[in-house]
């Protein structure tokens, strides 16, 4: 449902900006609005007391206290903090540099919801145990390094950024549903709390650095600049969650 409305979302704020930029904000205010009001009409408030009499006689461990969960939080903040420059800065790359109109900016943003939505649910349930999760995240965020360098290639046109963005939307779809696995699997229901805590933490940090960090390289050093330490950073990451496997 996320993805579907981030591609149509992408897909008209193009077109809106490109007849007028405070049109799409008005539209975006009152979709907002519109979906307040439909959850509070539709979603009526649960009454649910779970028990907890059995988790109670479980020792369960910290997630504070657990050294590789913590590693795999501080990679994620590293790893996340480069994925999210695909939202904030590669726009103002595809208008500023490469001279793409709002309407294409928005197609190809919305490509990644809409391959996201098609594919993603059917290959994750392929490949669910078959396979270590590690591995997957590895491919994903090395999918993710190989899109930052490539952006780097000269005379990118609307087909080949099209292409790119099929590679770092697989990237996700391979990364993603697997990193959330991982520390669900690693969690109780004691302390499931404290791992998505932290989790989410982690990739707060990284929206709120990441952008802004990337807007400051491509702004004092040029955009290429940002696609080489990018795809640098992710390559090294994808790395360091292959051998996360190794930690205990």
């Amino acid at each position: 449902a996320i993805n579907i409305g981030w591609a149509v979302g992408s897909g008209l704020g193009g077109f809106l900006a490109k007849i007028n930029y405070e049109l799409l904000f008005w539209v975006d205010g009152c979709t907002n609005i519109a979906a307040a009001i439909l959850m509070w009409l539709f979603l009526k408030p649960v009454n649910y007391k779970p028990s907890h009499q059995a988790e109670n006689k479980i020792v369960t461990q910290s997630a504070y206290k657990d050294k590789k969960y913590l590693l795999f939080i501080l990679i994620t903040i590293f790893f996340a903090g480069c994925f999210f420059q695909l939202f904030t800065n590669l726009p103002v790359f595809f208008k500023r540099d490469l001279h793409f109109s709002e309407p294409l900016i928005g197609f190809l943003l919305a490509a990644n919801g809409i391959v996201i939505a098609i594919v993603e649910m059917v290959l994750v349930y392929k490949l669910e145990g078959k396979g270590k999760n590690m591995f997957y995240i590895t491919i994903g965020v090395m999918m993710t390094g190989l899109f930052f360098l490539l952006l780097n290639i000269s005379g990118i046109g609307p087909a080949a950024a099209f292409c790119l963005i099929i590679l770092v939307t697989m990237g996700e779809i391979f990364a993603l549903p697997f990193m959330n696995t991982f520390w669900i699997g690693r969690s109780q229901h004691a302390n499931r709390g404290q791992y998505a805590a932290l989790y989410t933490m982690a990739w707060s940090a990284a929206q709120t650095l990441g952008p802004m960090g990337g807007a400051q390289l491509a702004d004092q050093h040029g955009f290429s600049a940002l696609w080489w330490v990018a795809g640098g950073i992710c390559m090294l990451m994808s790395l360091a969650f292959w051998n996360l496997q190794k930690f205990s």
